[in-house]
């Protein structure tokens, strides 16, 4: 598990580090598409470029935040149980995290998929294809799950306190 480990870190921050960038990208064209506005410009395109942008940024850093235990974790009922009940609860959760992330991987693959032979666009402007989109939300959320997994069979073996 510890080469597993390393790769899924490894990869993880290497896409923490593309999300930042995709972040300061993005607010580079929002201010340029302000700019440009307030100087009576006209500029396309900058409406799909931000989607991309803010898949980017959005989907690439969970991964990152989830070593870094930086999500929310709310337990103001649990903590209330005794340990054994909060352990048996705190698998149960990262369990169904786990499941939920592959599934959402899953389909977004096949929507990906759907979009590419399809040949949608994201818009007639600039004719950006939206199944790219898809495929970087599919891999964002698929390296949430492998250290999702990580986590897991920590948590399975008994050595990590989640």
């Amino acid at each position: 598990m510890g080469f597993f480990r390393k790769i899924v870190y490894g990869v993880s921050h290497i896409l923490d580090l593309v999300g930042q960038a995709a972040l300061v990208a993005l607010m580079v064209v929002v201010i340029a598409n302000i700019c440009l506005r307030w100087l009576r410009i006209p500029a396309t395109g900058f409406f799909e470029l931000i989607c991309l942008l803010g898949a980017v940024a959005f989907v690439f850093t969970w991964a990152c935040t989830q070593i870094q235990k930086g999500h929310l974790h709310i337990d103001a009922l649990v903590s209330r149980f005794p340990e054994r009940v909060k352990s048996i609860i705190t698998i149960l959760t990262h369990f169904l995290s786990v499941l939920i992330c592959a599934v959402i991987s899953w389909q977004c693959i096949s929507l990906g998929y759907a979009l590419w032979h399809q040949g949608q666009l994201v818009s007639t402007v600039v004719s950006l294809p939206l199944f790219p989109i898809a495929f970087i939300i599919s891999f964002g959320v698929l390296m949430l799950f492998l250290t999702l997994l990580v986590d897991f069979v920590d948590l399975i073996r008994g050595n990590k306190k989640q």
